[in-house]
């Protein structure tokens, strides 16, 4: 007996406006998250049950809780991820061309549509003395959490502590 499977169409783009730096995560409530740089102001979410339907539900942020370790930055490449009970996501905040003041910030939600609440900057470029850190990548590799990021000037990365909110204190980018 032969059945034959359907396969869902669907025509690129699945979402019909600009989202770069796209992260999904699927949450335990069965429903897919993305989140993406938009307009630089505060990083829209939507979700889907399929991968191909998108909602937006809402923002990361909002004017009045976006996060200002770079007062004119615009927030870019949000970086989503389930570390324990909560949703952590990760961010660059840069203002386009100043690459020593950008950096990379965390934020946390209980929930994957938020609302998330800053935890500030993880560090800046001018702190670290490494130029442009932006486009950061988490990974946890048997136990230990890792954040990984980089641009044209190279590849850098280290250690976070256990709840991926601060880098480790002996850790130092490599």
């Amino acid at each position: 007996m032969c059945i034959a499977a359907h396969a869902q169409q669907y025509s690129n783009p699945v979402v019909n406006y600009s989202l770069p730096d796209p992260s999904i995560i699927k949450a335990d409530d069965g429903y897919y998250y993305l989140y993406a740089t938009e307009n630089i102001r505060n990083l829209p979410i939507h979700r889907s049950k399929d991968l191909v339907n998108w909602t937006l539900v809402g923002t990361a942020f909002t004017n009045e809780t976006r996060p200002t370790f770079e007062p004119k930055g615009g927030l870019w490449a949000p970086d989503i991820n389930r570390i324990g009970s909560r949703y952590v996501m990760y961010y660059s905040m840069s203002t386009w061309g100043r690459e020593w003041t950008c950096g990379i910030g965390v934020a946390v939600a209980d929930r994957p549509e938020g609302p998330f609440t800053d935890r500030g900057k993880l560090f800046r470029s001018n702190e670290i003395g490494i130029q442009n850190c932006i486009d950061h990548f988490y990974i946890e590799d048997k136990g230990k959490k890792y954040l990984f990021w980089g641009s044209f000037h190279g590849i850098y990365g280290a250690e976070l502590t256990d709840d991926g909110l601060a880098l480790k204190s002996d850790s130092h980018p490599v």
